[in-house]
């Protein structure tokens, strides 16, 4: 990646004022995209989508321009031990949290750094990533990362169960093992298991599949990138697919809901979002037409749940 060496004050900051306008287009490219429009699918954003809610990304990290752009919007921290500081080194941070900025335009935010430049961290980030987060005052966490299903760590249990237990709402990707069973810590009761469905609304191939899952879009999936991209025109946009993706756009639909409806508790929140969901295929097709029959899955609709907790809200007051 090429860096901007500081020669005249004034030189880098006209550099700064066009890279942030451009991250500002790039956002609405982000919201706009058609791959994710079956859970992003409000008829009509709410003006304030995200207002009042926190959103937590316990990832990579983040790009300078991408907390450039975000501004007082962004908490960065990192609760690695190395000297990497909240850089992101490998782009999942970066882009992850462009797509939850984007599609929940004010929602505060918090990136955590605890995924290393190849993208690993021990149970003892992951714990103490959770725990930073629940310090402040997150009301979403995500976590777009996971390990086999039988390694389960009572330190990071533990932090997710204080975590729950004051409110939170957390979002686990279900893991990337096609048809294959779900990643912990998704695997933990009452936290969210986030599959990916594609643009055929179906359950992507690359998917892990179980019934308490719910799916967002996360196949061929625009965000920001660490760098600027020749496929893109030269902006600074990327397609990933993965859960980790999926788990990105369902927290940016989460924190726009919840704005809409704040006196809902997480659970009763989980629960209208469950049932205004979509079944869709959770069959596995290979690549070489093998199919392998799954039970079908819930696939978010972020439509049919705002209209929910809308009318919720009304009847509360």
């Amino acid at each position: 990646m090429k860096r901007i060496r500081l020669l005249v004050g004034m030189a880098i900051a006209a550099v700064c004022m066009t890279t942030v306008a451009a991250f500002a287009d790039d956002l609405d490219t982000i919201r706009q995209q058609p791959a994710i429009k079956k859970s992003y699918s409000f008829r009509s954003l709410p003006p304030d989508a995200g207002k009042g809610i926190i959103v937590a990304l316990i990832d990579s990290g983040l790009t300078r321009e991408l907390k450039d752009l975000l501004g007082d919007r962004v908490t960065a921290v990192s609760v690695r031990k190395d000297e990497s500081g909240i850089s992101d080194g490998i782009g999942t941070g970066t882009f992850d949290l462009s797509l939850i900025a984007a599609l929940a335009p004010q929602a505060a935010l918090i990136s955590i750094k605890v995924l290393d430049d190849e993208g690993n961290a021990g149970y003892e980030e992951i714990r103490n990533g959770i725990i930073r987060a629940t310090e402040l005052k997150a009301n979403i966490i995500v976590l777009p990362l996971g390990a086999p299903p039988d390694e389960e760590d009572n330190g990071v249990n533990a932090a997710i169960g204080n975590a729950l237990a004051k409110g939170i709402l957390i979002l686990a990707s279900a893991g990337n093992d096609s048809g294959g069973p779900i990643s912990y810590p998704s695997t933990l009761k009452n936290v969210v298991a986030i599959g990916c469905s594609n643009e055929k609304d179906e359950l992507a191939y690359f998917s892990s599949h179980d019934k308490k899952m719910l799916c967002a879009p996360g196949d061929k999936v625009i965000g920001v990138s660490l760098e600027k991209n020749v496929d893109m025109a030269g902006r600074m946009l990327i397609a990933h697919s993965g859960t980790s993706m999926a788990a990105g756009v369902a927290g940016g639909i989460f924190a726009v809901l919840w704005s809409q409806a704040p006196d809902l508790t997480s659970q009763q929140l989980i629960d209208i979002v469950t049932s205004s969901a979509i079944m869709i295929s959770g069959d596995w097709h290979g690549g070489d037409g093998e199919i392998s029959r799954h039970a079908p899955v819930k696939r978010i609709d972020g439509q049919a749940a705002l209209l929910k907790c809308v009318s919720r809200g009304r009847t509360s007051k």
